[in-house]
């Protein structure tokens, strides 16, 4: 806009006063001087200002790392040592030996923040060198918030503590995997020791896990990895043990795990003969698995954030649910005494890793070269009607643009004609100039609408193809101007197409590469950046800042190379353009010097301004031509994906419809149900068939990958049905949406998810339609025992509509609070995927209360693995390589001689 209205306004201003004041008459000479001017200023204070928000953004940035950085910097727990240090493990202290203490807390308060309310008050105990000490208590007893306090992530606010003295390898409660392969995950940065890694990997039981997985454990993990949960919390404790700290802080990492895994991991570290005993290791382990407490040297007990009681695991048996033996895991029926034979556990392991070469199982994808076919695309999507008129309207803004110099020749060559005409009538041209800008900007507003669902199209890709298009079309313009000025210059455009033709080519080549390299090098530094965040505070209890500051900075340094590349890139086209234009200058100035005659003042004052601004539109065409053809690949990409992925809806009809009301009745059959996580993926149900009764309950049970959760997936139509049928009050659910489907049912799993916005919206999946009344929503929470620790974080009132902070509640009062969703608007189906197997057994048995009370009339299916109230439920459902093994009442099933009587004797048994 300033360089089209720039000279618009200067001359309009001059005309105005030449006409009211009088003055000398605008010649030729001054007229393109002035204009040359004007572009010359124009362009850069253009830059300037489409440059201002990035400043102010930029400027806002820094403040908020200056504020970041001048922070006080935090008490670490720990010092420093250097990763992967053969520290020495000394063997157990015997008891008759003096015992230092590792962490001492004295009538210690702690708080999240430094003017928060007290999470913690009144702890006082000490961690005694080489001993095994278990955290038990309640949800949301602050199990979770005592951990961190010791690793001095929460403020102390009242007492003292003596922070660990040495390094402390950290397990939080959801682990901390990191987008790179398993091994790596488990090392770390420390240095790659053959045996004891085997030794560690033996130890976590992660062996089957890698015979499952392609690639063993140079696989990737993390969010793109294939590792299930529990072999994420594997790798956790794998990393912690690998680490060779001598204390150890474990945030319930049992509670993701099998049965087999649980002790057999048991059996390796923390019994009389395993590792941690044998090494001397300190460990500090909150649980709820009762099982574990045995092996533990003393048990704190908390309750509402205070300690309750410290003792034995004798002083406290008494006081644990009588039938404490019971495992809270789930998947063995087979609990056979593990010997630690450490010889064993490498044979398994060198078998994988004989089949997996040393280098990346990823491929990289080609490097492709624009597709026109992409850009059809694109435009089909807008639609070709309006794409055609905007490239229309873009050429008559392109001569408009570029119609001010037509104007000034004509003012000038009458100016010499006759001094002394009014200019008043050369103020009508800009009107024509102003009508066709503005049908322009009408155009181009209702064409930007068409793409509104992903930021790079939205923003990015719409911008540069106008840019692209504007500059073309300006060029064009110019170039059409400069051979009806120029006359003979006309010979040269040919010529001139093909330097321009050979310029581009090698240019959007190479640029597009960098380009596509630049986007590359800043993928892993964002990744690691993420990554640190969410794992700051294993990062900061293991003391592994340096090795990833060190990264940082490798990576950092690695993602300018190619931006530094570009910019010279662009620097040469620059001065490649530059020549070429200058060339163009000395042939027109030839010619008008050779032809005199043939030129007047005007016209060669147009020509030559036409060229001044020639270089910059060029320069500017072809630089955002480049950045035109890297976002067209998000396109290409979608292309792809919509072309090639087939919809879950494909195969339903879309015309089904079913009535507001369904199910009613919640009665469920599966026939002969196949099923798979893909076309060319096995079978993870194999022709499984089984009825459920309208109110039934139904408890799912059976070993690792026998096919629960899939048996889950499969009625919420998250996998793909081969063959046979589910049918949902006699509906057969392929012939509807998979959106009308969940919709209708009440899914509580094993790791909830909330999103950002306030506890009513959380709460009420209706809030749109039908919203639910205060007084259900304060309900639910009463029944799940969250409504006091709502009222308690909002003293003053609104608790239902202050943003939910998530990250401040335990992962036992998330499924709580999920729990609390599902009451809020039932069902008359409502499943529960492993939904207790984060919280303790009174928090267990209030749950259970809660469906037995709430829920009297719904059909229920919970996939288990604590059999503490199986006998509650109306029939049992045993799963095994993806098939229904048996199925009926838990009395009829435990009174034979049946296969779910010896999976259930042989966890009821104590270890």
């Amino acid at each position: 806009m300033p360089v089209t209205f720039a000279p618009f306004a200067t001359f309009a201003i001059y005309a105005i006063i030449q006409t009211v004041r009088g003055g000398q008459t605008l010649l030729a000479n001054r007229m393109f001087t002035s204009l040359s001017l004007i572009s010359l200023m124009t362009d850069p204070l253009l830059i300037f200002i489409q440059t201002l928000p990035s400043l102010w953004e930029s400027v806002s940035c820094f403040s908020r790392i200056e504020q970041y950085c001048t922070k006080a910097p935090m008490e670490t727990s720990t010092d420093s040592t250097t990763p992967g240090d053969d520290m020495e493990l000394s063997s157990r202290p015997s008891p008759g030996s003096s015992s230092t203490s590792v962490v001492e807390f004295q009538n210690a308060s702690f708080s999240w923040t430094a003017t928060g309310s007290h999470v913690l008050h009144g702890i006082s105990f000490a961690v005694q060198k080489g001993h095994i000490t278990a955290v038990i208590g309640s949800v949301g007893s602050g199990k979770s918030t005592l951990l961190e306090s010791s690793l001095g992530e929460t403020t102390l606010r009242n007492g003292s503590m003596s922070p660990f003295s040495t390094s402390v390898a950290y397990c939080p409660q959801t682990p901390w995997i990191m987008n790179d392969t398993i091994r790596q995950n488990i090392i770390g940065p420390a240095a790659y020791d053959p045996k004891w890694y085997s030794f560690v990997v033996w130890a976590c039981a992660l062996e089957p896990d890698f015979e499952n997985i392609a690639g063993g454990d140079l696989s990737k993990a993390g969010s793109s990895g294939p590792c299930r949960r529990q072999s994420n919390i594997s790798q956790s404790l794998a990393r912690a043990v690998y680490s060779r700290a001598p204390t150890l802080v474990l945030d319930d990492v049992f509670s993701g795990l099998d049965n087999k895994s649980v002790v057999a991991i048991t059996t390796r570290l923390l019994a009389s003969t395993g590792h941690f005993r044998e090494s001397g290791r300190t460990v500090i382990i909150a649980t709820h698995n009762h099982r574990l407490l045995p092996h533990a040297d003393r048990i704190v007990v908390l309750e509402n954030g205070t300690v309750r009681k410290i003792g034995s695991f004798e002083e406290i048996e008494s006081e644990l649910p009588q039938d404490h033996h019971s495992s809270d895991s789930d998947d063995s029926s087979n609990q056979e005494v593990i010997t630690p034979t450490k010889q064993a556990h490498s044979s398994t392991l060198e078998s994988v890793l004989s089949n997996v070469d040393g280098e990346s199982l990823e491929l990289d994808n080609a490097r492709r070269d624009g597709k026109w076919s992409v850009y059809s695309y694109y435009f089909k999507s807008a639609g070709w009607t309006l794409m055609i008129s905007l490239v229309a309207a873009i050429f008559i803004c392109g001569f408009t643009d570029r119609f001010s110099t037509i104007w000034l020749e004509q003012w000038s060559n009458a100016n010499q004609k006759n001094p002394d005409q009014s200019p008043a009538k050369a103020l009508l041209v800009p009107v024509i100039s102003n009508t066709g800008r503005s049908m322009h900007a009408h155009l181009l507003k209702a064409t930007l609408r068409f793409s509104q669902d992903l930021e790079l199209i939205d923003m990015d890709l719409p911008i540069q193809a106008i840019n692209t298009n504007m500059s073309f079309a300006n060029c064009v313009v110019q170039l059409v101007l400069l051979c009806i000025l120029g006359k003979y210059l006309t010979i040269t455009v040919p010529a001139l197409g093909v330097i321009l033709f050979l310029v581009q080519s090698y240019y959007l080549r190479t640029s597009r590469q960098v380009r596509l390299l630049d986007i590359e090098a800043k993928s892993p530094l964002f990744t690691h950046f993420v990554e640190t965040m969410q794992g700051i505070t294993v990062i900061r209890a293991m003391r592994w800042q340096t090795p990833f500051q060190t990264r940082l900075q490798d990576l950092l340094n690695q993602s300018q190379k190619p931006f530094y590349m570009l910019f010279c890139i662009r620097q040469w086209l620059q001065l490649v353009l530059d020549c070429i234009v200058m060339a163009l200058a000395v042939v027109l100035v030839s010619l008008v010097v050779s032809l005199r005659g043939q030129f007047s003042a005007g016209s060669i004052g147009v020509a030559l301004n036409l060229i001044l601004v020639f270089s910059q539109d060029l320069m500017q065409f072809i630089k955002s031509w480049t950045v035109l053809e890297t976002s067209i690949g998000a396109v290409a990409r979608i292309q792809e994906f919509v072309e090639t992925t087939p919809s879950e809806e494909q195969h339903q009809n879309e015309h089904a419809t079913v009535s507001p009301h369904w199910p009613e009745r919640g009665h469920l059959t599966f026939d002969r149900v196949t099923a798979s996580y893909g076309p060319n993926a096995p079978p993870v149900l194999n022709e499984l068939s089984l009825a459920i009764e309208p109110g039934q309950k139904i408890a799912v049970c059976g070993p690792s990958g026998s096919g629960k959760t899939s048996l889950i997936l499969g009625l919420l139509q998250m996998i793909e049905l081969r063959d046979g049928s589910i049918n949902l009050d006699g509906i057969d659910l392929s012939t509807l949406s998979c959106s009308t489907v969940r919709s209708r049912i009440n899914v509580v799993p094993q790791e909830p998810f909330f999103m950002p916005g306030t506890l009513r919206f959380n709460l009420d999946r209706q809030l749109e339609d039908n919203p639910v009344p205060d007084s259900s929503l304060i309900r639910a929470l009463e029944a799940v025992g969250l409504w006091k620790k709502v009222r308690e974080d909002c003293p003053d009132g609104g608790e239902l509509d202050q943003p939910l902070s998530i990250s401040n509640w335990s992962m036992g009062e998330r499924q709580l609070l999920a729990l609390a969703r599902a009451l809020v608007v039932k069902s008359p189906i409502l499943i529960l995927d492993e939904a207790m197997s984060s919280v303790d057994w009174e928090t267990e048995a209030t749950m259970q209360d809660i469906i037995d009370r709430e829920f009297t009339s719904q059909t229920v299916i919970s996939v288990i693995h604590r059999l503490r109230y199986v006998e509650r439920y109306d029939r049992v459902a045993l799963m095994k390589h993806g098939r229904l093994v048996e199925y009926a009442s838990p009395g009829e099933l435990l009174a034979g001689p049946s296969e779910f009587a010896s999976f259930y004797n042989a966890k009821k048994a104590p270890q």
